[in-house]
């Protein structure tokens, strides 16, 4: 019996470093490589860079519109990059 604890205990701590794994691998490290910009769609846009106070460069691009009264600021989620 205690064989089969020790076991099932030493699994589910391999399942729990696995599913870690998995996670910080495949869910919040989004691709580097652009597959495609708003040029394909013919928009004008400018390839944008944003330094933050805690030393992470984000990316954006800015679409304008002279018929524009707003602008939108969309966040694409942490599972893709800016071409998602």
């Amino acid at each position: 019996m205690i064989k089969f604890l020790l076991f099932l205990i030493i699994l589910v701590l391999s399942l729990a470093a696995y599913a870690k794994y998995i996670e910080r691998t495949n869910v919040f490290f989004p691709s580097e490589e652009i597959e495609a910009t708003p040029e394909i769609l013919n928009l004008d846009y400018e390839d944008i860079y944003i330094d933050t106070e805690d030393s992470v460069k984000i990316n954006g691009w800015f679409i304008p519109n002279d018929k524009a009264e707003y602008t939108l600021l969309f966040f694409h989620g942490n599972g893709g990059n800016i071409s998602n």
